[in-house]
C-alpha cells in the first residue's frame, strides 16, 4: 500500500461525517471513546487519559466493525448489510445495533476501572488494512457522481428535494409512489430546512436497475433517508422513502 499512507487523512475525512460516537469508563483515568460509521461498518478506538490541560488521547486505531466483537474476523470489502438477504434497510440496524452494543459489553459506560489497549501494534496494522479498502472504496464510489454517467443523478436528487420539502405527505406519495403512508406522514413533518440540509452519501446498485440513494444531516451517524430509484434511459424515477434511525434501536 505504498503511498496510501499519506492520503489517510483525507480518506477518513468523510468516515467522520457518519459517525455514531460512543463513551466507555467514565469514571476511570482512562475513557475510552468509540466513532462508529454505520454506512462503511468501520470503527475508530480511541483511549484517553487525563492530562495537565485536560484529557488527551493516547491510543487511536481503526478497525471493521466485524472486529469489535471477534478480533479474529474475516473482513469483506463491502458491508454486510449491502449483500444482506432480509435487506439492506433491516440489517444496517441489525448490524449497528450489534457492533454499538459490543462496545458497551467491553466497556461499559458508568465503569470505574481502566481497561489498557492491549491490542499489539501487529493487530493494529492488520485491522487498518482491512479497513483501508473500505475507505478507498467510498472515495471511489463519491468521485464516480461527478462522472458523465451519472448525469441522472442531479436531477433525481432535486426530485428528492423537492419531495421533502414540500411538507406534504400526499406530494411524497405521488413522488414515490412505493413510499408507506406512515413513512410518507413523518417525511411531511420533518423540520423545515431537513430536505435542504440533507447530504448524499452513497449510491448503491440495487439490482435490476434498481439504484438506492443514501442520504443524512451532515455529522449524523443516527438518521438517514434511503430512496430507492429505478433506472431507464438515463433517467431513474423515484420509487420509494425510507427513513431510519440507528440510534432508537441501539
Amino acid at each position: 500500500m505504498a503511498g496510501v499512507s499519506e492520503s489517510i487523512p483525507d480518506l477518513f475525512s468523510p468516515f467522520f461525517a457518519n459517525a455514531v460516537v460512543l463513551l466507555g469508563r467514565l469514571r476511570s483515568p482512562t475513557p475510552v471513546a468509540l466513532y462508529y460509521n454505520p454506512l462503511l461498518d468501520l470503527a475508530f478506538f480511541t483511549l484517553w487519559e487525563e492530562q495537565a490541560e485536560g484529557y488527551g488521547v493516547v491510543t487511536a486505531r481503526a478497525l471493521p466493525g466485524e472486529r469489535l466483537a471477534d478480533p479474529r474476523a474475516e473482513v469483506a470489502l463491502l458491508p454486510a448489510w449491502m449483500t444482506a438477504v432480509k435487506g439492506p434497510v433491516a440489517a444496517l440496524t441489525d448490524i449497528t445495533a450489534a457492533r454499538l452494543e459490543s462496545f458497551r459489553r467491553a466497556h461499559p459506560g458508568p465503569a470505574a476501572d481502566g481497561a489498557p489497549d492491549a491490542v499489539t501494534f501487529a493487530a493494529a496494522a492488520s485491522d487498518l488494512r482491512a479497513a483501508l479498502p473500505r475507505l478507498m472504496w467510498n472515495a471511489v464510489q463519491q468521485a464516480r457522481w461527478t462522472d458523465s454517467e451519472s448525469s441522472w443523478l442531479i436531477p433525481t436528487l432535486a426530485r428528492t428535494e423537492a419531495a421533502l420539502a414540500s411538507g406534504d405527505s400526499a406530494v411524497l406519495a405521488a413522488a414515490a409512489p412505493e413510499t408507506d403512508e406512515a413513512t410518507a406522514g413523518v417525511l411531511a413533518g420533518l423540520p423545515a430546512g431537513f430536505a435542504a440540509a440533507i447530504s448524499l452519501d452513497m449510491v448503491l446498485d440495487a439490482g435490476g436497475g434498481s439504484r438506492l440513494l443514501v442520504g443524512s444531516l451532515p455529522e449524523d451517524g443516527d438518521i438517514y433517508v434511503f430512496v430507492l430509484c429505478q433506472a431507464e434511459d438515463n433517467v431513474c424515477d423515484l420509487r420509494r422513502f425510507l427513513l431510519i434511525s440507528l440510534i432508537g434501536v441501539d
